[in-house]
């Protein structure tokens, strides 16, 4: 995976996931994205990013939200509670995606703990 993020549409929700692959700052890399978010033809939906490789297993998903035009917020914020987010999309990104994990700049401990953690959820 060359690019700095995967996004994850999920047509039957107005959600979009975006995993971040990269320790950047998300301004490198805005533009690109904003452009893909607008070519979903998604407006008014929630945007989650998933910061796995730059924040580790802590504050690792924040959110934001597209207007009418589809157009993604730069407001960037720490999840709360969100009825519509759903923590296994980007679980089953990475449990299809292992190498992702095992290649990455996380230490070893939290490897195990990530791995072991997704893949006891991907089995139930």
């Amino acid at each position: 995976m060359s690019k700095s993020y995967v996004i994850i549409e999920q047509p039957d929700k107005m959600a979009i996931y975006v995993v971040v692959l990269t320790k950047e700052g998300t301004a490198t890399f805005w533009d690109d994205l904003s452009r893909e978010i607008v070519g979903l033809h998604k407006p008014n939906s929630r945007v989650y990013f998933d910061y796995l490789f730059r924040n580790g297993l802590n504050n690792r998903v924040f959110s934001s939200h597209t207007d009418e035009n589809s157009l993604c917020s730069l407001a960037i914020e720490p999840l709360g509670n969100d009825i519509l987010f759903d923590i296994y999309v980007f679980n089953r990104f990475y449990n299809k995606n292992i190498e992702l994990i095992r290649n990455s700049r996380l230490t070893s401990i939290q490897k195990i703990l990530f791995m072991k953690s997704f893949t006891s959820e991907c089995s139930l």
